[in-house]
């Protein structure tokens, strides 16, 4: 019993370390670090183009307050445990502690990098001491150990009510505001008050009650089912069944490419893509966020390598579907060559990576020049032939030689 825990914490880094390794391949790094040191070099222009009168402790108040209030619990209970250990619940007052440890610090760490980012901003315009920003990483991991406490306990009452959420996040906003806009002793006092009335009564109206199991369980499998799903963009979930649709409406592709029917993998592939959510959702999810970057990002330059980011991620995630079919037996029936499975995905590939650049190279048209937008198309050119016919078919190769 007093062991269970540390089991359970390490079946947990076991799971996160053995789809992190897809999530965050060598590949993936490299256009993560130059996509984060386009956005920093962009964000520190921002930031020198602010005056005064910038709102920044609203701005300080409100990114802060709402990741303050998103608090969960990681309890990494399991289904079974509503039947065996229910009638031991008070032997499992230390697990409970320990998993309120860890979700405390897990969020704090998670608030502190947000507040990092914004230090920035704070010390742009409020000018604030290094001695008040110490004192700012306190108050968030003290406002974080609250919300996790409050939300702990709620959780023996009753399921919290939106109303609830809403008005705990325009607290930890105001409280925030009044630290960074008005005095931050004046938000220390406030905020200690306030949550300690919270506290005390919550408290006192759970003390009778028993562990909410069903509610633990069911939260603990949707924090997994989200990580999962998470994973399923890079590499394929097995506790992930991605749901199957007939889109009629998408008909017209083969009628485009009269030619695939008559190939088969060509056509088991296309299918796949169009009729799976696992596949038709990530170009649909990658497609529009490329899309509302460049609309919502005023450098075009910027704008346009997150599109190829997108084009990248896109690319990289559909590569596994030269094995999607793999326990399909009678694929081994086809009188075709095997290398046709590679060639097909390949063709897929370029096709999406075109419709892509496509969509990018209107929103180019709309947002910015013409000049800029055929520009911009000739790039995303290059990058297909050059991911389509020199890269990937390296990468396939490979996988086919393990």
């Amino acid at each position: 019993m007093n062991n269970l825990w540390q089991k359970r914490r390490e079946e947990a880094l076991k799971e996160l370390k053995r789809y992190g390794r897809y999530m965050f391949n060598d590949h993936l790094l490299v256009v993560f670090i130059f996509a984060l040191g386009g956005l920093a070099f962009y964000y520190q222009q921002w930031i020198e183009t602010l005056t005064a009168s910038f709102p920044a402790e609203w701005v300080l108040a409100g990114v802060l307050g709402i990741a303050v209030t998103y608090s969960p619990f990681y309890s990494l209970l399991k289904e079974a445990d509503m039947v065996y250990w229910t009638p031991m619940e008070n032997r499992l007052k230390s697990y409970f502690k320990q998993a309120m440890r860890v979700s405390v610090l897990l969020q704090t760490l998670l608030v502190t990098v947000l507040y990092l980012v914004l230090v920035p901003l704070e010390r742009a315009i409020l000018e604030t001491p290094l001695v008040v920003r110490l004192l700012t990483i306190i108050l968030l991991a003290t406002l974080k150990l609250c919300n996790v406490l409050y939300i702990t306990e709620r959780k023996q009452l009753e399921k919290e009510m939106l109303f609830v959420t809403i008005l705990r996040t325009v607290m930890n906003i105001f409280l925030l505001w009044l630290y960074f806009g008005v005095h931050w002793i004046v938000g220390i006092v406030v905020g200690a008050v306030f949550y300690s009335i919270l506290l005390i009564v919550k408290r006192k109206q759970s003390q009778k009650l028993f562990l909410p199991w069903e509610r633990l369980v069911e939260e603990q499998r949707l924090h997994w089912l989200r990580f999962y799903r998470l994973a399923n963009l890079f590499t394929d979930v097995p506790a992930i069944k991605g749901s199957t649709k007939r889109r009629a409406y998408l008909d017209f592709v083969f009628t485009i490419f009269k030619s695939v029917k008559e190939k088969p993998y060509f056509y088991l592939i296309g299918r796949t893509i169009l009729r799976q959510d696992e596949w038709f959702g990530l170009i649909l999810r990658l497609t529009v966020l490329g899309s509302v970057f460049l609309v919502g990002i005023s450098s075009p330059i910027l704008g346009s390598g997150l599109a190829l980011l997108f084009m990248w991620l896109t690319a990289i995630q559909l590569l596994p579907l030269v094995h999607v079919h793999d326990q399909m037996v009678l694929q081994e029936l086809y009188p075709v060559k095997s290398d046709q499975k590679q060639k097909a995905v390949l063709f897929w590939v370029k096709t999406i990576l075109s419709f892509q650049a496509l969509i990018y190279m209107i929103v180019h048209l709309i947002i910015h020049e013409y000049q800029h937008a055929i520009l911009m198309l000739g790039i995303y050119v290059v990058f297909i032939i050059f991911f389509t016919s020199i890269y990937a078919p390296r990468r396939l190769s490979k996988r086919f030689e393990e």
